[in-house]
């Protein structure tokens, strides 16, 4: 299917051979703001992608796609991961790994319980998340995607309209997709919160450094992250089409056409949210507020925003307020979060 409008159900591909410029996938190759993807995959070793083995939206490994198709296309969460307090716990790559069998399911939400160095699996992201991922104040580091035909890249490479990423820092990623591309999430239909990223993101169009397109909620989040795009490319956001409130960026942001130092395009709602012009290169956004370096790492830019935020010491976290900042020294950085 080249482009999902609708739901796709209880469906899958065995084996084939996908060719195209870009937007391409195993399953579908891209699905429309009112499209969803339910107990659907292709078996990933069967299907080429521009002669190669993919992860897009609905990948199985060979062996998980064969005890799915073979178990009344089926497979238990319970089976593979354990469960505390409602929520499927990640304690390692392999249990990440988990959430292609099963992030298509809304009703299921999974926690971090570990920091995960992704550097030995280059490839490895979830293309689709209908749930919740809990990131528990952990760390995701060296995330490595080269997808450049491949549309809907990062972390997640789209968040269903219910879906929700909290409490979670990316490190060090380096991702590369043809639109839609981000960090932490390609495309955002729902709740991104608490959320970092740092590294490099490369692609077309809609990139950006913590989300390329946003038709959702992010809010309380930062990026770091350097952008290279054609159009629409920002430090946090490459297209905005829902809301963004105390956030901000301070990567280096590059693009050929209709760039900002914190969004590339604005439709909707951006609140109390601010850039680098500095260290961004970039003096126009289509919102935000552009600071000086100097004034992003003062307290009173961000108390005056209405930012739950407290300065504190080198070293020294206070959890009860959302952002803290060593005034002065740091940009804001959140309150899990351990930094020096």
């Amino acid at each position: 299917m080249g482009h999902n409008w609708g739901a796709v159900s209880d469906s899958y591909v065995s084996s084939g051979i996908v060719t195209g410029d870009g937007g391409l996938g195993g399953l579908v190759g891209a699905s429309s703001h009112s499209g969803a993807v339910s107990n659907s995959y292709y078996n990933y070793h069967e299907v080429l992608i521009n002669g190669q083995n993919m992860i897009t939206i609905g990948a199985l490994f060979s062996e998980d796609f064969d005890e799915w198709l073979a178990n009344d296309m089926f497979l238990d969460v319970n089976e593979r991961l354990s469960q505390e307090d409602g929520y499927y716990l990640i304690d390692d790559v392999d249990d990440f790994r988990q959430l292609l069998a099963f992030g298509q399911d809304g009703s299921l939400r999974f926690r971090l319980q570990v920091d995960l160095d992704l550097g030995n699996n280059p490839g490895l992201y979830i293309p689709y998340l209908a749930g919740e991922l809990d990131g528990n104040g952990r760390t995701i580091s060296n995330l490595n995607l080269n997808l450049g035909s491949i549309s809907r890249v990062g972390l997640v490479g789209l968040l269903g309209p219910n879906a929700r990423v909290t409490q979670l820092c990316l490190e060090k990623a380096n991702v590369t997709g043809s639109g839609d591309v981000g960090g932490l999430a390609g495309d955002n239909l729902g709740t991104v919160s608490n959320c970092c990223s740092s590294g490099n993101v490369t692609g077309d169009s809609h990139i950006g450094g913590l989300v390329g397109l946003n038709a959702g909620t992010v809010n309380n989040s930062y990026s770091v992250s350097s952008l290279m795009g054609g159009s629409w490319v920002g430090g946090l956001v490459g297209w905005n089409r829902g809301t963004v409130a105390h956030c901000y960026s301070s990567g280096h942001v590059t693009g050929v056409s209709i760039d900002g130092g914190l969004v590339g395009s604005d439709w909707d709602t951006i609140g109390n949210s601010f850039w680098d012009v500095q260290t961004s290169g970039m003096e126009e956004s289509a919102g935000g507020t552009g600071k000086t370096t100097t004034q992003m790492k003062n307290i009173t830019t961000f108390s005056v925003a209405d930012w739950d935020i407290t300065a504190v010491a080198s070293g020294v976290a206070d959890p009860a307020y959302i952002w803290n900042i060593v005034d002065g020294q740091t940009y804001p950085f959140l309150s899990w979060q351990s930094v020096s």
